[in-house]
């Protein structure tokens, strides 16, 4: 997949942070709370749509590293696909 197609897909992923907030921070995804809220932050920052939204450094953001073993990369890897929970949690997993 070109570069321009996965950007495309990506923007039709990303929540418009300007227009609205992301998920609410105990609203889990793959079983996890802040995930969902990270997700929309980095997708929003990664096609420019972030607004007033920082997805890193985020103290709320950096919370999720700890205790799920994700970090800063493998979460903008994750973010740049469609995920659903259980999709998410089968791919961390493996």
């Amino acid at each position: 997949m070109t570069e321009m197609k996965k950007l495309e897909k990506l923007e039709k992923l990303a929540r418009d942070l300007r227009k609205g907030p992301p998920r609410g921070p105990r609203e889990t995804l793959g079983g996890y709370v802040i995930l969902g809220r990270c997700v929309d932050k980095c997708r929003a920052e990664l096609v420019g749509v972030n607004g007033e939204y920082t997805y890193w450094p985020c103290t709320l953001c950096s919370f999720l590293e700890p205790f799920s073993g994700l970090d800063l990369a493998d979460l903008v890897q994750v973010s740049s696909q469609p995920i659903g929970g259980r999709h998410f949690q089968l791919q961390t997993l493996e």
